[in-house]
């Protein structure tokens, strides 16, 4: 599905009523921005009729930065952002991914390591509340797991 589609707007309406950033999450504004700003900046995975994960990333000579990820609450653990990964990583096969990732948050840093990244540097206190960012690394042509 098309970020640039009908439906997707719809689904992303959906997906977001009554979602309650937490520190260091995009805004609704913010996720809205980058979709003007990068059409196709952005992927989607749906389950049934409800968008379930998105993915928002830019494209740099030889590398494809994912600048934010987001699973319904509702939806973690059952596998689809690392479906989603795998769609991106697919597509842009050819290029090395760049991310970041608050350093406390577990469960992101074990899906990144168990998705061929590794960490490549960090910001320290990078987040307004002190906390440090970690950066992370996959190689282009990894194989998929």
């Amino acid at each position: 599905m098309s970020p640039e589609s009908p439906e997707f707007a719809h689904l992303f309406e959906a997906a977001i009523l009554g979602w309650r950033p937490q520190e260091g999450d995009w805004s609704v504004e913010q996720m809205r921005q980058h979709l003007l700003t990068y059409p196709n900046g952005a992927k989607a995975l749906c389950h049934g009729s409800s968008l379930v994960s998105l993915v928002f990333f830019q494209q740099l000579p030889g590398v494809v930065e994912i600048l934010y990820l987001f699973t319904l609450s509702s939806s973690r653990g059952q596998g689809f952002m690392g479906s989603l990964l795998n769609v991106l990583f697919l597509e842009f096969n050819d290029r090395e991914f760049w991310l970041e990732v608050r350093q406390s948050n577990q469960a992101a840093k074990a899906l990144y390591l168990k998705w061929g990244f590794h960490l490549c540097g960090q910001r320290p206190h990078y987040y307004s509340d002190g906390s440090t960012a970690l950066l992370m690394s996959r190689p282009a042509s990894l194989s998929l797991k």
